[in-house]
Formats: structure tokens, C-alpha cells, sequence
């Protein structure tokens, strides 16, 4: 156990630090460092959620419209679509949608 003699120089040590402007400008930018860097990371979390959701409301809801639009114009135009995809052999002109989540895979 520690004497009280020791705890009061521990305390006498610390308070003439605590005195010592040079260690509040350090104490200070460290703080404010900290500060930006906390606000820096969370809107960088927050763009990337930002941006998978973008993605993913593309894929899922505008690409089919997309692609039954093109269907209508090569329609008018009188151009062939494909029928058969080669790597499902499926009879559908739209690309299958299939989500690659990746934050699972790390889990």
C-alpha cells in the first residue's frame, strides 16, 4: 500500500502540471484532434452506408424498369432482344439481381 506521504507527492506532481500552460495547449489540440477525428469517421461510416443503400435500391427497384424499357424501345425499333441468358440458360432479358454482402462475410 501507498503511504500518504506518497500519494501527496504523487498529487503535488500532478497539480504542477496541471499549472503548466504548455500542457493544456497539449491536452487542448488533443482533444480537438480527437474531436475531428470522431466527426471524421462517422460521416465516412455514414457514406458508405449511404452508398450501399444507393446501390442496392438501384439494383433492386430501377434496373428492372430500365431493362423493360430498352425491351420497348428495341421493340419500336424493331431489334431481336435475346431470349435465352447463356449462364442460367433462363428465358428472362434482365440480368438476375443477386446482392453481394460483403460485411457478412467478415462477421
Amino acid at each position: 500500500m501507498l503511504h500518504s506521504s506518497a500519494i501527496l507527492g504523487i498529487l503535488e506532481k500532478l497539480m504542477r502540471i496541471f499549472e503548466d500552460p504548455y500542457w493544456w495547449t497539449v491536452a487542448l489540440s488533443s482533444v480537438v484532434q480527437l474531436t475531428m477525428f470522431g466527426r471524421w469517421i462517422y460521416r465516412r461510416i455514414r457514406n458508405d452506408e449511404m452508398m450501399r443503400a444507393f446501390v442496392e435500391d438501384m439494383a433492386k427497384i430501377h434496373l428492372p424498369h430500365t431493362y423493360a424499357l430498352l425491351e420497348g424501345i428495341c421493340d419500336r425499333q424493331g431489334i431481336k432482344t435475346p431470349e435465352v441468358r447463356k449462364s442460367t440458360g433462363s428465358t428472362c432479358t434482365s440480368p438476375a439481381v443477386e446482392m453481394a454482402d460483403f460485411a457478412k462475410a467478415r462477421k
